[in-house]
């Protein structure tokens, strides 16, 4: 039997699972189809498209190490909630600041939607943070 784990800890095992499977498999397409991602089209720009492309695979694995991670209920999973909530920020500055370079004067309108997922990165951060520090301190979870 596996060790014990929060019912939070589950809906985020079976969420992050779901995520790294469309993720592996968006991907691998992209990989497939590199020849489209270097063509240079409307909107869109090759070099951006790779960079995107690498960080993607980068969170993927990331994310994959903290499923391993939280799923075993590791003592370092504390660790690794801040290595991939600050990667996921990370990569969404990184975004900001490219969406501001390539959108010129529209660049405050192309933000929003950065700076409201960068908000919820954030909450998620401290709401996944907050209970696993709370799940070890009252004997939650086994984190041996």
């Amino acid at each position: 039997m596996g060790k014990k784990k929060t019912v939070f800890v589950w809906i985020l095992l079976v969420l992050m699972a779901i995520y790294l499977i469309f993720g592996v498999i968006n991907t691998i397409i992209s990989f497939i189809n590199i020849d489209k991602l270097l063509a240079p089209a409307l909107l869109s720009n090759p070099v951006i498209n790779i960079i995107n492309l690498a960080l993607t695979t980068i969170g993927i694995i990331i994310t994959a190490i903290f499923f391993v991670k939280l799923y075993n209920v590791k003592p370092d999973v504390l660790k690794w909630v801040n290595i991939a909530f600050g990667y996921s920020v990370a990569v969404s500055l990184l975004n900001l600041i490219l969406v501001a370079f390539i959108s010129g004067l529209f660049a405050i309108l192309a933000a929003i939607p950065t700076l409201i997922g960068l908000i919820i990165i954030g909450a998620m951060w401290f709401g996944i943070s907050s209970h696993l520090k709370r799940a070890k301190r009252e004997n939650l979870m086994d984190f041996s």
